[in-house]
């Protein structure tokens, strides 16, 4: 009998032990993906910060396209009135009209250019924040399941201790029960041996 208790602790703590390690081990990979996430999302941050110091330039450039264009205008147009009323020769202004129209169309590609550049950057800077909000998302998820877990070790840690000693105990109370069980059977030895005495006396009486 005590050797089947004494089986029956050693499976016991056994079995804690392994659901010991298998806990330990999730919690490092729990804490493995949460150092990738954070990872990540420092990363993202500073791609957003990139991403905004670069939309903030385009916008200024396109600012001065546009302002650069809006005085190119003016000055075709005044160009354009001089032509309009002038009877004279207007070959000089033939050629300002020309170096004016020509750097507007420049002006006016650079512009479409800079628009597209300025898009292409609003929208590398959506992704991002979309990429930001489901890493953080997910990280959160993590991290409830990393405190999650912990508490669980804890307890199973408490619990396997509380075990350790009360298998503790059980071995101590065993090994007395055992002790005890090996002076019985000396004792009733030693009775066999007086009863065998005591019956060889009584057949010679």
């Amino acid at each position: 009998m005590t050797e089947s208790v004494q089986a029956q602790l050693d499976a016991t703590v056994a079995a804690k032990h392994e659901m010991t390690a298998q806990m330990e081990m999730q919690i490092g990979s729990l804490q493995g993906q949460v150092t990738e996430h954070s990872s990540s999302i420092q990363q993202l941050n500073h791609r957003q910060a990139d991403l905004t110091a670069s939309l903030g330039q385009e916008q200024v450039k396109l600012s001065q396209a546009q302002a650069t264009i809006q005085q190119l205008e003016a000055s075709l147009q005044a160009v354009n009135q001089q032509l309009a009323g002038s009877q004279q020769d207007n070959s000089k202004l033939l050629e300002i009209q020309a170096t004016l129209s020509s750097e507007l169309e420049l002006k006016q590609q650079q512009l479409v250019t800079q628009g597209l550049n300025l898009s292409s950057l609003q929208s590398q800077y959506a992704e991002v924040l979309d990429q930001l909000s489901s890493t953080k998302l997910a990280l959160d998820t993590l991290t409830e399941q990393l405190q999650s877990l912990q508490s669980q070790y804890a307890q199973l840690q408490s619990s396997h201790s509380s075990s350790q000693t009360e298998c503790s105990d059980l071995r101590c109370t065993i090994q007395s029960m055992q002790t005890a069980e090996a002076g019985l059977q000396v004792w009733c030895g030693q009775c066999r041996y007086l009863d065998a005495e005591v019956n060889a006396i009584a057949h010679m009486g």
